[in-house]
């Protein structure tokens, strides 16, 4: 449930939050957004869902429900609303037998990494990949990019960052970052599609490995195969 001035208002969609930029001063001025039919529901700019309810804070009166739908509004409007998205994180140490002559990762080893932080996301949001698909789901690579950024070298610690930039009906892309003591080393998009098991025929994704997935979807970040 969103959180909004310190209450619970349940008529703003739950994968919103509020974002305030300190340095444009959000902070310290009123949202200017229709005031007008704020104040014909006789309300007043406060606490709850940017207004104060008079009689009902509890997000269940019509007069909640109003200002909710029409400050919310004009919160979008003036860019204040903004869908916030989880990001999973995972680190890889580079073994030497992962470096070329340059004494860098070899290129192909960075799909190798993105194969592991695919693993690791499934264990952590999903549970066991072979579980799913004793369950009848499988998944396929069907597009990869990686573009190199910075060298990674032997025993640095790799900090990958992966986001989903679609999950649609069959499959699921995703854009991953990867960074050595903060400095960008690579970046990489895949997309993978579900399947049947052993006939390779596409199928739509799982219930609930959509909704496992969904506090990852980040569409306004494109990865590099959207661009």
């Amino acid at each position: 449930m969103s959180q909004l001035g310190g209450r619970a208002c349940g008529h703003l969609p739950i994968d919103y939050r509020i974002a305030v930029l300190a340095e444009r001063r959000e902070l310290d001025r009123p949202i200017e957004c229709r005031r007008q039919r704020v104040a014909s529901s006789g309300l007043e700019l406060g606490e709850h869902a940017f207004a104060k309810v008079r009689g009902a804070t509890d997000g269940t009166s019509r007069g909640c429900k109003r200002a909710c739908i029409s400050l919310y509004a004009a919160a979008r409007e003036h860019d204040v609303v903004r869908h916030v998205s989880e990001t999973f994180r995972h680190r890889i140490r580079v073994r030497y037998g992962e470096c070329d002559l340059q004494g860098v990762v070899f290129n192909a080893n960075w799909l190798a990494y993105f194969d592991v932080l695919i693993t690791e996301l499934w264990r952590a949001r999903i549970g066991d990949y072979l579980g799913m698909v004793d369950e009848g789901a499988d998944m396929v690579v069907a597009e990869a990019a990686i573009r190199f950024r910075g060298p990674a070298r032997f025993d640095d610690l790799v900090d990958f960052e992966l986001a989903i930039t679609r999950l649609g009906e069959t499959s699921v892309s995703t854009r991953i970052e990867a960074a050595v003591d903060g400095q960008p080393a690579a970046e990489g998009a895949m997309r993978h599609v579900f399947v049947e098991p052993g006939t390779n025929t596409k199928r739509p994704i799982p219930d609930s490995i959509r909704e496992a997935l969904l506090p990852l979807v980040d569409e306004e970040a494109a990865g590099i195969l959207e661009r």
